[in-house]
């Protein structure tokens, strides 16, 4: 009380409220270094990736069975000595060392004005993790892609293509309809999984600060991918080897939980890149008000982000890889570079608080009636180009294709983000449940579609004169028919998606929720 006005300009100032706003040169430096890191991981993992390809190209499941016990062994790695990471470790080192410099300016400063102690000590250890926010159209909004996948998944049953087992009607209108149908959904949905992933994972981030942030990803990713990949996958394959008469062998791959294991990278790299070793202390309510006056990008922007960055960027990036997977990541429409954007775009929306305050569509510089006019019109031209690049094999076709589906990469998952958060934004007790299921039922819904595909198989061939037949992996022939009829096509695909469904979320729902798998799923 005595102090007066004098008293607040004596007390020590928090680094980052610095009046010059100056960053640390061994910040800056250190910051190079991680990245100058990770590109030479990536040079790597691509060379390793080129020489497998061309050395085993020719060999039944090589390069993709290397790559997979790989990704498999780094992952176990990271499991038990995550937190010994040299990355993480440059981290910490250079934010100690320039909390080390604050620590001692500020101290220097004190001694100065007479202050034997600082009057402000922050007790970081003892600050309490605060819950995470929930936003209920991002529950459904999942729930609903899960969804998608899984009937993705079923349609891949029945086309041709690369999933486990196949029943093909030859190269006719059923099949062009359905690769039609799943390169609309591939050009968005998994990119989508990654921009709310991103926003999540920033947010996560600044609760529980880098060593918590990561032990919680080795946990939530890692260990369901090393798991999975180990027993779910090579069982699912086994039956898939013993329908078609193939030798049974113990094949380890990723399967859908490729997403997982690149999800954990995208994780790693972001808190390799960004300042906070410990847990946020300060509300970010005070920046609210600065923060709903961010808009969303204008029309212009998005369209040159998806035709330059998700277009051309991915075709370019899918023609260097060769190969149709990168470390068991699909690629295709709507992919890697896709992908990286989008968890980019989730990191954005969390900063700038664009899922707070005003709605998305208020945010938009065009009205939402014509966002959804424009994704309609773009998702056509992606269905179109790839029906014309089913039946006519030209690369002015896939051109077409990847610049589309780029396109309606960006927009699509602009008007299901707009859509959802009008229309969707509540909790009911079955949306709670199935939210939380969604997880569980990404992970188990592939031995599910193989298993009922399978027994489906069985029934016919009892029922029909001909036994189906199954087309060899590596055979390129797009002409090949299974022999099935059409009245046992259409039963079987009903029959197959109906019952998968049926069974993947009542075991996802009762699975989740068992204590020993709850921490994890």
């Amino acid at each position: 009380r005595g102090a007066g006005k004098g008293f607040e300009s004596r007390l020590p100032r928090r680094r980052d409220m610095r009046e010059d706003n100056e960053v640390p040169t061994s910040t800056i430096a250190n910051k190079r270094q991680i990245i100058y890191a990770w590109i030479g991981i990536f040079i790597v993992a691509y060379i390793f990736h080129i020489v497998t390809y061309v050395l085993y190209k020719d060999y039944k499941y090589g390069n993709f069975l290397i790559e997979n016990i790989l990704m498999i062994i780094v992952g176990a790695a990271w499991v038990f000595g995550g937190r010994k990471c040299i990355l993480l470790k440059c981290c910490c080192c250079c934010e100690n060392s320039c909390e080390d410099e604050d620590v001692s300016a500020v101290g220097e400063q004190a001694q100065q004005d007479g202050l034997g102690q600082p009057l402000i000590r922050r007790d970081e250890e003892n600050i309490p993790t605060p819950a995470p926010q929930r936003y209920s159209f991002l529950d459904n909004l999942k729930t609903t892609l899960t969804g998608l996948v899984i009937t993705f998944h079923v349609c891949s049953s029945f086309r041709e293509g690369a999933w486990y087992l196949t029943i093909v009607d030859g190269p006719g209108a059923k099949n062009t309809i359905l690769i039609a149908f799943t390169l609309v959904c591939q050009s968005f949905f998994m990119t989508l999984f990654f921009l709310i992933s991103g926003f999540f994972a920033a947010s996560s981030f600044d609760r529980k600060g880098r060593e918590e942030f990561v032990r919680s990803k080795i946990k939530r990713l890692l260990l369901p991918f090393i798991v999975c990949s180990c027993t779910i996958y090579p069982i699912t394959a086994v039956i898939e080897f013993q329908i078609k008469d193939d030798p049974i062998i113990y094949f380890p791959h990723a399967s859908v939980t490729w997403y997982l294991i690149w999800l954990f990278i995208f994780c790693l790299v972001y808190s390799t890149l960004v300042d906070g070793s410990s847990p946020s202390v300060e509300t970010t309510g005070a920046l609210d008000a600065e923060a709903e006056e961010y808009d969303l990008p204008k029309r212009k922007t998005r369209l040159m982000y998806g035709f330059f960055v998700c277009g051309i960027g991915m075709l370019v990036f899918a023609m260097v890889v060769v190969d149709n997977m990168f470390y068991g990541m699909p690629v295709a429409v709507g992919s890697f570079v896709c992908d990286i954007l989008m968890f980019i775009v989730g990191i954005t929306a969390y900063r700038r608080k664009w899922f707070d305050g005003r709605s998305l569509a208020d945010r938009l510089d065009i009205p939402v009636t014509s966002l959804y006019i424009w994704t309609l019109v773009e998702g056509s031209f992606v269905a179109l180009f790839s029906v014309l690049f089913v039946n006519n094999d030209n690369f002015g076709w896939v051109i077409c294709l990847f610049i589309s589906g780029g396109i309606f990469n960006v927009d699509m998952n602009m008007a299901l983000l707009t859509f959802f958060q009008a229309r969707f934004d509540y909790t009911t007790p079955f949306s709670k449940k199935f939210a939380k299921a969604s997880f569980t039922a990404y992970l188990v819904h592939p031995p599910i579609v193989v298993s009922l595909t399978a027994l489906y198989i069985q029934l016919y061939n009892l029922c029909a004169d001909e036994n189906l037949e199954f087309e060899d992996s590596d055979d390129d022939d797009h002409e090949f028919d299974s022999g099935i009829s059409d009245w046992g096509y259409f039963i079987g695909f009903v029959f197959v998606q109906f019952f998968t469904h049926a069974i993947v979320w009542p075991l996802s729902v009762w699975m989740s929720g068992l204590p020993v798998l709850k921490a994890y799923l």
